[in-house]
């Protein structure tokens, strides 16, 4: 019985480490490639919040440059109807990211 309650705490810290590795890896993205770390978006060393579509705009430049870079892509996902809505409707950098906009539309671009 003592053995097994030793066991499990260290069962708990070894499976924590591992989804922290798991977590390290999904941060190698554009950003991560680039140089920028967890506090250069989300402003605190160990994150706790989402980070604010501002943080974004502040690197990425407003939403006329952005609708400018895409506005190949029909229809211009930055250049919707819905107005500025938050980047993290579509980018995600610890999960994959989706196209907000198929929640009412069928379009078929792919979201970065």
């Amino acid at each position: 019985m003592k053995k097994r309650i030793l066991l499990t705490p260290l069962f708990v810290l070894i499976l924590l480490l591992y989804i922290f590795c798991l977590v390290a890896q999904a941060l190698e993205d554009r950003h991560g490639k680039a140089g920028i770390t967890c506090e250069g978006c989300h402003k605190e060393n160990l994150p706790s919040k989402k980070v604010p579509t501002a943080v974004c705009l502040g690197c990425h430049g407003p939403y006329s440059k952005l609708a400018q870079e895409t506005n190949k892509v029909e229809p211009n996902p930055h250049d919707s109807h819905e107005g500025e809505i938050d980047c993290d409707r579509c980018h995600h950098n610890h999960k994959p990211s989706e196209n907000y906009c198929v929640g009412c539309h069928n379009f078929a671009f792919t979201v970065p």
